[in-house]
């Protein structure tokens, strides 16, 4: 089903960049990139009748 997605770039102090360590288990990590083990940008789909800010918020939550 076609939809929106985000990614959300978080910056500290030191300009350093969060980033995710997705699980190395398939079923868990629940992506289809299939990318297990990878680190990645906090990121995923908005929900019908959510804001951009909305989504972003629930993704570094």
């Amino acid at each position: 089903m076609p939809g929106v997605g985000l990614g959300v770039i978080l910056l500290n102090e030191n300009s350093q960049v969060l980033l995710l360590l997705r699980n190395d288990d398939a079923i868990k990590a629940d992506s289809d990139m299939r990318l297990e083990g990878t680190r990645a940008l906090p990121a995923g789909k908005v929900k019908y009748g959510e804001t951009l800010i909305e989504a972003a918020k629930r993704k570094v939550k």
